[in-house]
């Protein structure tokens, strides 16, 4: 079995490990952290929706991470939150979605998703292709944006590498943002391919930060 264990350390201990009961509020700090995300813009192109129907997009991603991985904030106010999942549980299949996500949520997520299948796949894809290795996978980090430069997406991050890095794991990211490229270089992820999606004017950024 793939070790999923983290938030040993010292560093970790200090942030909050949120559970089920908090996934609603999270997703409230992750879909204000994300009003202007490529992605978020895309499927409000797509779909005509207004902004806060895409929070059950964010409370779907955060389930799968609670569920299956590691989902934590700065405090118990969630400025900040990031959901993090282990390499073996990072594909989503429709057995892992059923166990995780809440109905109510599901129906929330449903015209989203049918938008959103060409991302995915070039996500998943390129993740799959270009990370093979065991590593965790920083699936979605979020600062509320009155709370942004004052370190708490730095706390969040440089605490669960630290467990990964005691554990000799690396670490893989992506992003649809290229001003974020620059942050992950900040700590130690490098760019592995730059990939253009098809049919959507998005540019997928994968990176890897390897153990020291």
């Amino acid at each position: 079995m793939y070790e999923r264990t983290v938030m040993q350390s010292n560093d970790t201990n200090q942030l909050v490990r949120l559970q089920a009961n908090n996934i609603r509020s999270a997703a409230e700090s992750i879909h204000a952290a994300f009003v202007d995300y490529p992605l978020c813009r895309h499927l409000q192109q797509k779909s005509n929706a207004k902004k806060k129907t895409l929070i059950p997009f964010f409370e779907y991603i955060l389930y799968i991470c609670v569920r299956n991985g590691l989902v934590v904030a700065t405090s118990s106010h969630l400025e900040a939150v990031a959901g993090w999942l282990p390499y073996d549980q990072h594909t989503i299949t429709a057995w892992k979605v059923l166990r995780s996500v809440p109905f109510k949520t599901l129906l929330g997520t449903f015209k989203i998703a049918r938008k959103i299948k060409a991302v995915g796949n070039a996500i998943d894809d390129a993740h799959h292709r270009l990370a093979p290795c065991r590593h965790w996978y920083l699936n979605i980090i979020g600062v509320r944006p009155e709370c942004q430069k004052k370190g708490h997406a730095t706390r969040l991050i440089k605490a669960v590498l630290a467990d990964l890095d005691e554990k000799r794991l690396p670490c893989y990211v992506d992003t649809l943002d290229p001003k974020n490229i620059p942050v992950y270089e900040h700590f130690g992820f490098r760019v592995l391919e730059q990939i253009s999606i098809t049919e959507t004017n998005l540019m997928l950024t994968a990176m890897l930060r390897k153990t020291p």
